[in-house]
């Protein structure tokens, strides 16, 4: 089939549905091994499918190359894990959702790969998409109560059901940490708030990402590296060749390029600017959170434009925190945009052209997935998490769905604190975090606020204009924590579940 898309001039629609069988008939392949026993040959098949869907769509390639692609076997994907962590990897066809649960110790088995029918998680899939665009199209005040929202517990808790959390957790003794490796649709919802251990959680596009990034941080010896699979790989190694970044020293981060609530627009179908709605608390997450390096770059409001932002991201910072709004692109995934000032965006198509490799971590708070309630993503989910590891980034922390501005930004500073101040990894800094804010009393936030106002004030006698903003701010929402209904203000997953990590 995939010859004859090669030889034949095919209309554009009839090459897509092509493509689409295709697609369809190399995942099923993965069936059909686990249907003879041959984990490892399903394993390796079905990183080899998403790794060339992967390549297709940030490539915007006329066909899946999957003629030419390299295997990645289960051997290597061990290198990524230890004795304490485990990789859960999923595979989605047309017959079956399959688990594979990667140990750095044994083989694959039926305890450890195993298949069923897709039909409940599509049919849940289905009902998500229906009420989350339901959702969206609702004003603010009405969304509070919206069953989309409301039921969000007993959805994840049928959703842990279809995907078997309670099996896979009984063969993880003795794991601390886990690598989540999604496929299709579900790399669009919180797997980790499913799990009742107590883990810590980060996700990876495939497992040639994590391979292409753990040999980047730690390169191979010459006697290994000709066994490096370079499916997704050769982009990385070619582009820092031709553009090498800024050198930062190991270890060294102290340096941030903020980008703060841009005045975004953009145009309706009819032809009409429409401005997106800033968001409330942006400046002020941006303002604790530069405070915490050595060195920041701010750009906001009107000074967001592409060209401004595209000259400064190749500089040397550490790490890029952008608190806007951004949209994944269903039908052409190289779309995928975060908005900046006016009508300029920052697209996956510009983001995989650049060298990032110098950045520690990409923060993503407030931004937008928009998927309809009539699509299904049938190759592989491609958006700005894996456009900007493409580019070469250590950690991508990014949002499922827009959370209220409070809470996100609860949630931000405390993360930059553990990591910052406290010293916890990347991973345990937004577990904490998260664990934090799920079970925060009044009473714990009224402390917490309280010690950010001090900060302020013993940092200098004088406030400066910034900081009078902070304590206002803080103070605010101090006082407001009394009008709260529930003691617990933030337990309900909304809040914190939507938060991910993706990196090594």
């Amino acid at each position: 089939m995939q010859r004859l898309l090669k030889q034949q001039n095919y209309s554009q629609l009839t090459q897509q549905q092509l493509t689409d069988k295709l697609v369809s008939f190399e995942q099923s392949t993965v069936n059909i091994f686990i249907q003879s026993g041959k984990y490892a040959e399903a394993l390796a098949t079905a990183e080899t499918d998403k790794n060339v869907c992967l390549s297709w769509l940030l490539n915007a390639l006329p066909i899946p190359d999957y003629q030419t692609a390299e295997t990645v076997t289960h051997a290597q994907i061990q290198q990524l894990i230890n004795p304490t962590t485990a990789a859960i990897y999923w595979h989605l066809s047309d017959a079956s959702l399959t688990t594979f649960i990667i140990k750095s110790d044994g083989l694959l088995s039926p305890e450890t790969c195993f298949s069923d029918f897709p039909d409940e998680f599509e049919k849940w899939v289905k009902e998500w998409n229906q009420q989350y665009t339901d959702y969206q199209s609702k004003e603010k005040t009405s969304q509070v109560n919206h069953p989309w929202r409301a039921e969000m517990a007993s959805k994840f808790a049928r959703l842990n059901a279809i995907l078997k959390i309670d099996a896979i957790e009984q063969q993880l003794e003795g794991i601390t940490e886990l690598i989540l490796i999604p496929h299709r649709d579900l790399h669009r919802f919180p797997i980790h708030a499913l799990f009742s251990g107590d883990f810590v959680v980060s996700y990876l596009p495939s497992a040639q990402f994590g391979l292409n990034l753990k040999h980047r941080l730690n390169p191979p010896t010459a006697a290994n590296t000709a066994n490096t699979p370079n499916t997704v790989g050769e982009w990385n190694s070619r582009l820092h060749r031709q553009n090498p970044p800024p050198r930062v020293e190991e270890g060294e981060v102290n340096s941030i390029l903020s980008i703060e609530n841009p005045n975004s627009i953009i145009i309706d179908e009819n032809g009409k600017r429409k401005e997106l709605l800033p968001l409330p608390a942006a400046e002020i997450e941006s303002e604790i959170i530069c405070r915490m390096f050595a060195n920041s770059t701010r750009r906001g409001e009107n000074a967001a434009t592409l060209d401004e932002v595209t000259k400064l991201l190749p500089q040397p910072h550490n790490i890029f925190h952008f608190t806007g709004h951004g949209s994944y692109d269903f039908d052409n995934p190289q779309q995928s945009t975060l908005y900046l000032s006016d009508t300029h965006r920052l697209t996956v198509k510009e983001i995989i052209q650049l060298n990032l490799s110098n950045y520690k971590l990409i923060c993503l708070s407030a931004c937008e997935t928009a998927v309809t309630d009539k699509q299904t993503i049938l190759a592989e989910y491609v958006g700005l998490t894996s456009g900007f590891m493409r580019a070469g980034v250590g950690f991508v922390v990014s949002t499922l769905w827009p959370v209220q501005s409070g809470a996100s930004t609860l949630l931000m500073i405390d993360f930059y604190r553990r990591w910052r101040e406290e010293g916890d990894s990347l991973p345990v800094a937004l577990a904490n975090s998260q664990k934090w804010l799920q079970s925060a009393t009044r009473e714990d936030l009224a402390a917490w606020y309280q010690r950010e106002i001090d900060k302020i004030s013993e940092n200098s006698s004088e406030l400066s204009v910034a900081e009078v903003s902070l304590r206002r701010f803080f103070k605010s929402n101090q006082q407001n924590l009394a009008k709260m209904e529930s003691d617990q203000p933030y337990q309900h997953p909304y809040y914190w579940a939507a938060f991910t990590l993706t990196g090594l």
